[in-house]
């Protein structure tokens, strides 16, 4: 598999993902293929008859060989196949972190529901109901700072990754890494008799986000130890207010909505098995596609989830 990228294949990544938001013509790449190499762009423009969803992950099949004019026609070039999900971590690991080598940074996150022979990943879309139990999962494909906060009935947002009680501090991940939120022994969400939609914002940043940083030294009292984090005293309670809908929309708003692309990964579109438990994958990717070559102390991507239980 090549390591480098031209400046122009650079390019090509950012106008094929661009593809999906435009809907001009249809991308040459998605958002899983871009998850995990930027490097492979050996890809064509495919004239298909059925314009493809944006939403959905191609099956890869080979194509046989064809015999046109006599000469034999084999089969068209193709983005490098991702590795198993299971070997994801190991993968980034072998993959040189370079500015040339650097994949757009994103995530990847699916939810994990707590089933009688075990967890499995179900569309983040599904409708729970009065007892089921489920866990987020997510992976990002860069070394960075996870945040993850949820939207309480008074309209307070407050902390899940890292959560305040958690004896885990830092929020720096490894990239191919899966995180399961929560990720105590025996620790799920619940969800109880009352319905209703609960919601989550996730953020992804080569950086440590400030206003984040600050919520969780509200909620803790402690601040999370990091080389690049200055050394500041941690707020009082009474700043815990502002961490409300209109402040989400500011951390929302500081990540351009058209670099960012996602695609969606179910059971009918699934190319690999799940990493956690049986059955296919069923996940969401999303990329930024401004952070195709990008140095790696740059880039933010987010993502929103609406739990629904009836």
């Amino acid at each position: 598999m090549p390591n480098k990228i031209p400046s122009a294949a650079s390019g090509l990544l950012m106008a094929a993902l661009a593809g999906f938001l435009t809907g001009a013509q249809e991308p040459l790449i998605n958002a899983r293929d871009a998850f995990f190499s930027a490097s492979d762009m050996v890809a064509i423009q495919k004239k298909a008859a059925a314009k493809k969803s944006a939403k959905t992950v191609p099956v890869r099949r080979s194509e046989p060989a064809r015999q046109e004019g006599g000469k034999s026609a084999g089969p068209k070039p193709e983005l490098a196949s991702a590795p198993p999900l299971r070997e994801a971590e190991s993968y980034f690991q072998k993959v040189s972190l370079t500015a040339e080598n650097l994949p757009p940074m994103g995530l990847r996150y699916s939810l994990l529901k707590r089933m009688p022979q075990g967890l499995a990943e179900v569309s983040t879309e599904t409708e729970f109901h009065a007892g089921d139990s489920i866990r987020l999962s997510v992976m990002g494909n860069r070394r960075g700072y996870l945040y993850v906060i949820a939207r309480g009935s008074s309209g307070v947002w407050s902390p899940l990754f890292p959560h305040p009680e958690s004896s885990q501090l830092s929020n720096e991940i490894v990239p191919g890494r899966l995180y399961q939120i929560p990720g105590g022994e025996g620790e799920y969400f619940t969800f109880d008799e009352q319905p209703g939609e609960e919601r989550l914002f996730v953020l992804f940043s080569a950086r440590p986000v400030d206003d984040l940083e600050e919520l969780i030294s509200t909620v803790s009292g402690k601040r999370a130890p990091a080389p690049d984090r200055p050394a500041r005293p941690a707020p009082t309670m009474s700043a815990s207010n502002r961490y409300n809908d209109e402040w989400v929309d500011r951390l929302r708003a500081q990540v351009q909505s058209r670099d960012l692309v996602f695609t969606k990964v179910d059971k009918n579109t699934a190319a690999a098995p799940a990493p956690v438990g049986a059955g296919p994958e069923a996940a969401v990717y999303v990329v930024n596609a401004s952070t195709a070559g990008s140095p790696a102390g740059a880039g933010r991507v987010v993502a929103e989830l609406t739990l629904r239980h009836r």
